[in-house]
């Protein structure tokens, strides 16, 4: 960031889009040859320091322990922004900041029919060019031309419809129509994208 006056946001991003994916194989090389060649030389010279049988079981045992713990949470850690998003919403537009599930926004008579549109990133029917398909979320039906409809389910709600139509203008510029596998892989690893999936 303070060498952005100096060079220009274009070095700033061409050096983040290599630095990443580079320090993540780094990492991975580093941790290979701890694991797998450290037993052979002793890893005097490598970057975790002298190999020690003790010290990768531990690692590995408490590595599983962490992922088998964290595993059932995954769905709801990688949903952090679009949770936030959907809330922000909710607390800010909707009356007394509370939901409403969309089948009953049908049942209601003084409730226009509301349709609220989203997309669905990297659905590519065959035979087709484009990675992005329209999505119709209302009290009826929700899906698409491309996916196919569907009946709303009961636990469909408006905030969750709203959140992510506003998360297709996102993800989808993003995701879709950026062709950089380094924006990808930020996105992912910060997680950084808006949607719910």
């Amino acid at each position: 960031l303070l060498c952005m006056p100096f060079f220009g946001s274009s070095f700033l991003r061409s050096t983040l889009q290599v630095a990443g994916p580079l320090a993540l194989l780094g990492w991975t090389c580093a941790i290979v040859q701890y694991s797998v060649f450290g037993a052979i030389t002793g890893n005097h010279s490598g970057s975790y320091g002298a190999y020690s049988a003790d010290a990768l079981h531990w690692g590995t045992l408490w590595c599983l322990r962490a992922a088998v713990i964290l595993l059932p949470f995954y769905a709801d850690l990688r949903a952090g922004m679009h949770v936030y998003y959907k809330r922000c919403l909710m607390f800010n537009f909707f009356a007394r900041g509370e939901d409403v599930r969309l089948q009953e926004l049908g049942k209601h008579p003084y409730c226009p029919f509301v349709v609220v549109t989203g997309t669905s990133n990297d659905f590519q029917p065959p035979g087709d060019e484009d990675t992005i398909s329209e999505l119709s979320f209302s009290c009826l039906h929700f899906g698409g031309e491309e996916t196919g409809y569907v009946e709303t389910p009961a636990h469909r709600t408006l905030a969750k419809a709203t959140a992510i139509s506003g998360a297709g203008c996102l993800d989808a510029i993003s995701l879709s129509m950026s062709d950089t596998l380094s924006m990808r892989f930020w996105l992912e690893v910060l997680n950084l994208t808006w949607g719910d999936y």
